[in-house]
């Protein structure tokens, strides 16, 4: 539903006032179903009451900053969000940093971190109420009714739905087949992949109301973009995967001791189902920036008929089995979501640039498995890189100027 209040306030910045007096009442209701669903499940599992408590008002607190975040985020405001959330994670460290050891437990670690979520969303709706709530636009010509707002969402409550049986069903099967020992190697690998996650969800969520405004106002445009996202994903992609995965038997086991050895070749192939990943929510965005949320929906649900097999497979082999699995998964997946996606979107990319790319991406992935020492790897991974970056036009090149322009907008070299 995010996503949805996001889009229309983008579309209809002027009736940002209506449309939170249509997601209110609704996200409202939602709260309490949840609120509903916690009381059954700690009353049959006899959960503890505080842990109730903090946990309904863990999700209030989040719930308030969704919402906060959208509007700003349709009114292309994306300050707020990082300004509070880099102010309020060094409040929650200097927090557990300095309290006494007497009072560290699991009430006082929960009573400071609701606190500080409670505080972080009261001072995003401050920011919004003064900032952006302003303007009294009665002409509702445009705008969708609550009818049409919960029809919209309901694709996405189904993706919700789908994308936790992916996340957890996986590891389910790994443990009942393989063992305990086999799913602790594999979660090595899912932790070291939670931050690339987040940071390219963030940063999606960032750019969806620039997607969307720019697909309505010049689609021309908007498919160029998305071409040069795709090429400077895969690079920037290609490169860090190859780094992590060629070094990783030197600094997994840094990190997190010589038992982890194991997972090492679990992570090299989840990195990869990284890069994949992160062109595939590029896509989704896209789509979703269209009003293609059904197909979208759709999808996903292929997706989960095809994973299935694939991790009950992978499941037998152990972690390593199972991450190759998801690895799989992602070349068949982002093949047929870029056929469903050019065809509804009309964006291509040409015949030439995808022979690069898709080249480069496998070099270098043929690097990272390849059964040849450390130091043969690393010349191998540089000669690659300078093979690539040596044309004038090459896609190397492109990403990191497009980098550059990002970073300093100003420099016109």
């Amino acid at each position: 539903m995010n996503l949805v209040l996001t889009r229309e306030i983008t579309l209809n910045p002027k009736h940002t006032n209506r449309y939170i007096s249509l997601i209110v009442p609704i996200r409202t209701a939602s709260f309490l179903i949840s609120v509903i669903v916690f009381l059954v499940y700690f009353y049959i599992y006899n959960g503890d009451q505080t842990t109730l408590i903090f946990v309904t008002l863990i999700v209030l607190n989040l719930v308030l900053w969704d919402i906060c975040e959208s509007i700003a985020f349709g009114n292309f405001i994306t300050k707020y969000s990082s300004s509070l959330n880099i102010i309020f994670a060094t409040l929650w460290l200097l927090a557990i940093v300095v309290s006494p050891n007497q009072f560290f437990n699991v009430t006082y670690v929960l009573i400071i971190y609701t606190s500080i979520l409670f505080l972080k969303a009261l001072c995003y709706m401050v920011l919004i109420k003064r900032n952006l709530l302003t303007t009294n636009n009665t002409d509702e010509a445009r705008i969708i009714d609550r009818k049409k707002l919960i029809s919209m969402s309901f694709p996405y409550l189904w993706m919700r739905g789908l994308g936790v049986l992916v996340d957890q069903v996986p590891i389910l099967i790994l443990s009942n087949m393989s063992g305990a020992k086999e799913v602790g190697y594999f979660s090595v690998g899912t932790k070291l992949m939670v931050p690339v996650t987040m940071s390219l969800s963030t940063a999606l969520r960032a750019m969806f109301p620039f997607m969307t405004k720019l697909y309505w106002e010049d689609k021309i445009l908007f498919s160029r973009r998305i071409q040069e996202g795709i090429t400077f994903i895969v690079c920037l992609g290609t490169v860090i995967a190859l780094l992590l995965s060629i070094s990783s038997k030197y600094w997994i086991p840094f990190l997190f001791g010589k038992s982890y050895v194991m997972s090492i070749e679990s992570f090299n192939f989840l990195i990869w189902f990284g890069v994949i990943l992160a062109i595939d929510l590029l896509l989704s965005a896209s789509l979703s920036s269209s009003y293609q949320q059904n197909a979208l929906a759709i999808l996903t649900t292929i997706d989960l008929v095809v994973a299935f097999p694939l991790y009950y497979l992978g499941a037998m082999h152990g972690a390593v089995g199972l991450s190759c699995a998801k690895f799989i998964l992602g070349i068949i997946i982002i093949s047929y979501h870029w056929i469903v996606f050019s065809r509804l979107l009309k964006v291509k990319i040409g015949r030439k640039d995808i022979t690069i790319l898709g080249s480069f991406f496998c070099f270098a992935i043929a690097i990272c498995f390849i059964q040849i020492s450390f130091s043969v790897k690393v010349p191998l991974a540089f000669l690659l890189l300078g093979a690539y970056a040596v044309r004038k036009e090459s896609p190397l090149r492109q990403s990191y100027r497009m980098a550059m322009s990002f970073a300093f907008p100003g420099n016109k070299k």
